[in-house]
């Protein structure tokens, strides 16, 4: 559409005025400024227009700048992106609990309160403890324009670093480069926090426990010291085995286990003290390990052979093992390793078999090759180092010696000319193929014209006088007296069929600015994923769409979708759709195609003033005047002439055009005359 509008993007403050220019690039009859307000009708013999509202307050504002030309397109518009923002009435911070007072590691909900933002999409509320920033959350899915209430929730948990304080929220509006910089923001009065002192949590207990981690493995012993450093009334261990009970007068206090084998032990220190905290207490942290029984490949022998470029799946199966969590299967072919997988979703503590699979897929180079999985704990730098592992037996890998197997197709003395061929469905075919290297024989494999072995020859041709086989899959196949012994080519079939109709829903009659799903059936078409479906407004390509994932290669039905928003240009525009293969280089050129019977839209659209007399004009008495008034619109506008108190006024009105004869005898005749032009849409 040849005209320009700038800006293109308005970012506009809520009663603030506003100004835009359009421009034509091309000689125009006329051009305008639809909008709710400001709306300046058409202007004819001039390249531009400018749209100038003094306050802007219509929340729905969407200015269209529109052209009628000379030359195609006869008629277009272009819309002005308008974003008109408001800042809050008020930002305030609230509490689902008294806060006044906050204890330690218990979590509060507060609530930011933001009255009367918008747009509410381009808000960000930012939560702040003193000067930093500690959360923040958008509302980029809210597309609501006009003004509305947000509340946004901040999860908190304080700590003792908390006490003293002060948290904010603040409303951000990200109005983007065209919009004010910085971002203009709102921010609640602050809320200060002070920290309720609880036994146990403040002050920090103390006891220190060293190591404060401890890795075992099942049934080995275990000794972990506990020290107080503040004088206890008594302290001492908690513990399924190695309870010490309170023992008085000590500092520091062991706890031992000869040989450890509870899954679920957690021990805790404890500690009286004569000051605060008056008991607290603090959790050895323990990881019991266990070496699986065995690891093995389900094999079900030590040997396995293989086909290469099928894939095999291969399961590690792990007997017995603890912790799951720090697990990890790792597969080696030879020395290399190939593959790790591990499990740390899973937090069970006692042992449990494990099972991991390999998708495998052998070439030449695994011929001869051994296949192992091993189970490795890693258990951080506390536990063993280097990590423990256990190893399944080596599973030996042999190719069997088939037709092309040992080597790949390239490596196949033999060549098929053409190597692809794309074949109309019913269509006769033939392809030859040829030895490099002398041989016993050769021949077709195929459903359809198969050869068998030909003695001698050293090209033997495959050759089908009507193809209807859609899964066909020819190979040339060689006996030969050296290396390879054996081996085949594929020949590549694209058979492909026109569809037997290509149709578009019938949907005629339209809206301007409404959404429409049109419909495009294409009936009985192979391959799809060939296909590309095409949208032609008149002569003009106006969507495409491709089905390049889907690999069936019979024929199917295909239904392709066009969402499709019309104006006022697309009125009586016929539209089609075709259905077009692109099969390759080796396909049919131009690819083939169908297209549908096109369909004619009609447009329902409001009316658009195209020419207008003088805005005033002076006469003496006597004079009669023509006020002539033009406008575009279907259904076809009808016409209303308002005026004041004139008594000689004489109404002429076509399909198009009204014209008001006035005739002007005294003050009474003169004043303001008004045309509205209005249709079933506006």
């Amino acid at each position: 559409c040849p005209v320009e509008i700038s800006p293109q993007r308005a970012v506009v403050r809520y009663g603030d005025p506003v100004t835009a220019k359009c421009t034509t690039t091309q000689t125009a009859r006329g051009i305008g400024w639809e909008a709710t307000v400001g709306a300046t009708g058409m202007k004819t013999d001039v390249q531009s227009v400018t749209w100038n509202v003094s306050s802007l307050t219509d929340w729905t504002a969407e200015p269209k700048c529109y052209g009628n030309f000379l030359t195609e397109p006869k008629q277009c518009g272009k819309n002005l992106i308008i974003i008109l923002y408001k800042y809050p009435d008020s930002v305030s911070l609230s509490s689902d609990s008294p806060v006044d007072q906050m204890v330690e590691g218990i979590q509060y909900q507060l609530q930011c309160e933001i009255k009367n933002i918008a747009p509410i999409q381009n808000l960000t509320v930012n939560w702040y403890r003193g000067q930093t920033l500690i959360h923040n959350q958008t509302f980029s899915h809210n597309t609501t324009r006009t003004p509305g209430n947000v509340s946004a929730t901040l999860l908190f948990t304080p700590d003792r670093a908390d006490n003293g304080q002060q948290l904010t929220c603040e409303a951000e509006l990200n109005l983007g480069p065209e919009g004010p910089q910085p971002p203009p923001t709102n921010q609640s009065d602050p809320l200060s926090i002070t920290m309720l002192l609880c036994p146990g949590a403040v002050p920090e207990c103390p006891l220190e426990i060293s190591p404060q981690r401890a890795v075992v493995r099942y049934g080995d012993p275990v000794t972990v010291n506990c020290t107080a450093t503040q004088t206890p009334r008594g302290m001492g261990w908690e513990a399924p085995v190695g309870s010490t009970g309170m023992r008085k007068d000590v500092q520091s206090v062991i706890w031992n286990v000869s040989s450890l084998t509870h899954w679920t032990a957690e021990p805790k220190c404890f500690g009286n003290f004569n000051t605060e905290p008056r008991q607290c207490r603090k959790n050895l942290n323990i990881r019991l390990y266990k070496y699986p029984d065995s690891v093995s490949i389900n094999s079900g022998s030590p040997v396995v052979q293989m086909v290469e470029g099928r894939q095999y799946q291969l399961q590690c199966e792990v007997q017995n093992i603890v912790p799951v969590q720090y697990l990890t299967v790792n597969w080696y072919r030879g020395q290399t390793l190939i593959h790790s997988q591990t499990f740390s979703h899973n937090t069970t503590r006692t042992p449990v078999n494990v099972s991991a699979a390999l998708l495998f897929t052998p070439d030449r180079a695994d011929n001869g090759q051994q296949l192992t999985c091993e189970a490795e704990l890693n258990l951080g730098p506390e536990g063993p180092q280097p990590p423990p592992a256990k190893q399944s037996d080596p599973l030996l890998i042999t190719l069997k010696a088939l037709r092309s197997i040992g080597l790949s197709s390239e490596d196949c003395p033999i060549q098929i000319r053409p190597s692809r061929l794309v074949v109309r469905y019913g269509d006769p075919v033939r392809a030859e193929c040829t030895a490099t290297q002398p041989l016993r024989g050769m021949g077709w494999e195929a459903t359809a014209g198969p050869t068998g072995m030909q003695i001698v020859s050293q090209v033997v041709t495959w050759n089908v006088s009507s193809l209807t086989d859609w899964t066909s899959e020819p190979k040339c196949f060689g006996n030969f007296y050296q290396t390879p012994k054996q081996c085949e080519k594929k020949l590549t079939i694209v058979l492909y069929k026109l569809p037997d109709s290509v149709s578009l829903n019938q949907t005629v009659q339209m809206v301007e600015g409404r959404q429409y799903q049109l419909q495009c059936e294409v009936q009985n078409i192979a391959p799809v994923q060939y296909l590309t479906v095409n949208w032609y407004r008149g002569k003009t390509l106006i969507h495409s769409r491709t089905f390049s994932h889907n690999t069936t290669r019979t024929p199917v039905n295909v239904s392709a979708t066009l969402l499709f928003t019309p104006d006022r240009a697309d009125n009586g525009q016929q539209f089609t759709c075709e259905a077009e293969l692109n099969l390759g280089p080796e396909g049919p050129q131009p690819p083939p195609a169908k297209r549908g019977k096109p369909v004619m839209i009609t447009v329902l659209y409001k009316p658009v003033f195209t020419s207008t007399g003088p805005t005033a004009v002076q006469v003496p008495p006597g004079t009669r005047i023509f006020l002539n008034s033009s406008a575009d619109g279907n259904p076809p506008p009808t016409f209303e002439w308002k005026y004041s108190s004139a008594s000689r006024v004489q109404v002429t009105t076509n399909r198009d055009t009204s014209v008001a004869a006035v005739t002007v005898n005294s003050e009474a005749d003169a004043g303001a005359y008004t045309c509205i032009a209005a249709n079933t849409e506006g």
